[in-house]
């Protein structure tokens, strides 16, 4: 396996970081990037011309990974070569009425018994990502997923994705990896603790919170966001709630992603069922980032044969907005554990997709960052 990385910059346009003379050679190209970026007309003409012979998926983001670094307003390209295994790539349109109808049609596309891994992006905007990974628990079996929910700076006015075509809203990308030459670890790092007391969602529908324990649920949320209310949606990104799981005790991350001010209701990228006990989240910068140092060397350990080829990382917007300046801090220790030989790849967006504890398949995980580590 051989990886290329490219990027592009307001300041020095396209610059190659790591040549591997992949321009005809390359299979399958991943560029991350800024929304506005990815949809202008000479650069997708100049990002499609680069690499004429691959697969070209694209992504809009709230900030790209490279490396140890993350960028913003740029395009963060890498280019695949695969030397033992096989790709094919598909992609769908998404119907929000009909998830499961959707993603049965997108595996339909991919699916062999040779089917040995898939990376998923998917419109963040548009699609209920839990749903979107109960679909495709339903769907494929034993065959574990990797990606993440596109997204748009640090606005939520439209994502968009793409295949071989300018990204736009509504679709769903699927890179299916076939083989057992390829090699795939993914480990999650969250770094998150609850605060206050346990509290029983009263009324929800589906993605929809409107009361906890008997009372508003915006009005409640607002009262722990204090000065940062008037800033919602995006402040509600600072305080997740964790969703407990009643028969394992473990707690799943969920960000709320939007609030319904007519009926005073918290929107989440998944669904909340009433009944359900939930927390409020904080954490530290330490926290986050030794559980992203943690993730990282976990992978590495189950790569002991080989030094991996390549690593994916896909974090959220909310850990973003959590650490600010220090974001980067994560990604470092990442690099570091890898020794700066790794080639790093990702995004912040609105959700990671990995598989998880019982899921093998893949869930989705918000407020958390998946490191994904490739050998072949």
């Amino acid at each position: 396996m051989k990886v290329e990385q490219i990027i592009w910059t307001p300041k020095y346009n396209w610059e190659m970081v790591y040549d591997q003379g992949l321009t005809d050679k390359a299979q399958l190209v991943l560029a991350f990037g800024y929304r506005n970026l990815l949809e202008d007309d000479t650069l997708f003409a100049e990002l499609s011309s680069l690499y004429p012979n691959a697969e070209l998926v694209t992504c809009s983001t709230s900030g790209e990974i490279l490396q140890d670094e993350i960028l913003h307003e740029s395009i963060a390209v890498t280019a695949l070569y695969f030397e033992k295994t096989e790709v094919k790539v598909a992609e769908i349109n998404l119907d929000g009425a009909n998830t499961d109808s959707s993603i049965s049609k997108l595996v339909g596309k991919i699916s062999t018994p040779y089917l040995s891994h898939v990376l998923l992006f998917a419109d963040g905007m548009v699609i209920n990502g839990e749903e979107l990974t109960d679909s495709l628990r339903r769907s494929l079996t034993n065959v574990p997923v990797i990606g993440g929910l596109a997204s748009d700076g640090f606005n939520t006015l439209k994502t968009v994705v793409g295949l071989n075509d300018k990204p736009i809203s509504g679709k769903a990308i699927a890179v299916a990896l076939y083989g057992k030459n390829i090699k795939i670890s993914t480990n999650v790092g969250l770094g998150w603790n609850t605060f206050g007391i346990k509290r029983k969602v009263t009324k929800a529908t589906k993605n929809i919170v409107y009361e906890i324990e008997g009372k508003n649920a915006l009005d409640l949320y607002r009262s722990y966001l204090g000065e940062l209310s008037k800033e919602l949606p995006t402040s509600a990104m600072l305080i997740p709630v964790g969703l407990l799981n009643n028969e394992t005790y473990d707690i799943t991350i969920k960000s709320v992603i939007d609030v319904d001010n007519r009926n005073n209701g918290l929107v989440f990228s998944s669904n909340i069922k009433e009944g359900s006990i939930i927390y409020f989240m904080k954490s530290t910068n330490e926290s986050l980032v030794q559980r992203a140092q943690m993730a990282a060397r976990q992978g590495l350990a189950q790569h002991r044969d080989k030094v991996p080829d390549f690593a994916l990382v896909f974090s959220s917007l909310g850990r973003l907005l959590t650490m600010r300046q220090w974001t980067e801090d994560e990604l470092e220790v990442i690099n570091d554990e890898f020794q700066g030989t790794i080639p790093i790849s990702g995004f912040y967006g609105l959700g990671e997709i990995a598989p998880h504890r019982k899921h093998k398949i893949g869930t989705l995980h918000n407020h958390s960052i998946s490191v994904s580590l490739f050998s072949e």
